[in-house]
């Protein structure tokens, strides 16, 4: 009896530690790696036409500039949980899952309304 309650119990601990270990295929990443301002890169946009998204602290900004010249919509609030940034509600909700996240490179899957719209690459403005 003993020995089966020795088994269970390093069976346990086995899986215990195993579900604890961090999942190298779905990494998380920081808000502070988000912040900043990002151009699209990928699908490309009309010619001469820039979109860019932009991250504070507190909101989602997005911009596109039309031969260089550049107009902001309003920040929106978002939330990020380290791997999906969601904002809005309802008709206007929409996600971006990261992909991938380094210094210089952002890869999301889009989704508004629950309809996905691709993905898209974005660099990092400096």
């Amino acid at each position: 009896m003993k020995k089966i309650a020795l088994v269970l119990m390093v069976v346990s601990l086995v899986f215990a530690s195993s579900s604890c270990k961090k999942d190298k295929d779905d990494p998380t990443f920081t808000k502070s790696q988000l912040i900043g301002k990002w151009k699209q890169t990928s699908p490309a946009s009309e010619t001469g036409v820039t979109d860019y998204i932009s991250f504070t602290d507190t909101e989602y900004i997005s911009s596109t500039a039309v031969d260089g010249v550049e107009t902001k919509d309003a920040g929106v609030a978002y939330t990020f949980d380290g791997k999906t940034v969601a904002m809005g509600s309802g008709l206007t909700s929409v996600t971006l899952t990261i992909n991938s996240l380094s210094t210089t490179t952002l890869v999301v899957s889009e989704t508004w309304m629950g309809q996905s719209l691709g993905q898209a690459t974005y660099t990092k403005v400096p």
